[in-house]
């Protein structure tokens, strides 16, 4: 499924909701990302990059917020599945700015592993993971 484009959409795509004075979640499509940074300020970061395609949207709710020609100090990403990274590539080469992620979630991000199926029964006991683990795939 490499390279393909699935049009989905929500009734929510489009819309967003300031959760703290800097702190925006925008739903694109059926995925949400965040704008971390108060608005005008120049000093932000794009948590997620939604949906492949998406990049021009997103760019849009940025310049909205931040003003035009506004970029990110970074995009950071939660995690590597595609709703979650679709436009990260377009974004980080518009934006010229670093990608970051758990290290990790490196062999997801690279494909040189897909993530493993889901745990329905519960048998994956899930780990606390120290925040000064986290570094830049070398692939950004």
């Amino acid at each position: 499924m490499r390279d393909t484009y699935i049009p989905v959409t929500s009734a929510a795509s489009g819309i967003g909701q300031k959760i703290a004075s800097d702190v925006f979640a925008l739903c694109i499509q059926v995925v949400n990302l965040c704008f971390v940074g108060e608005p005008h300020s120049g000093q932000w970061v794009l948590v997620d990059a939604g949906m492949p395609k998406s990049a021009p949207d997103i760019a849009a709710a940025a310049e909205k917020r931040f003003g035009s020609g506004a970029r990110p100090k970074a995009i950071v990403l939660t995690h590597g599945h595609f709703d979650h990274v679709g436009a990260v590539i377009d974004l980080a080469d518009r934006w010229d700015v670093p990608v970051y992620a758990h290290e990790l979630e490196k062999p997801y991000l690279d494909g040189t592993s897909d993530y493993p199926e889901p745990d329905v029964y519960g048998r994956i006991k899930v780990q606390r993971i120290a925040a000064e683990n986290c570094r830049v795939p070398p692939q950004f």
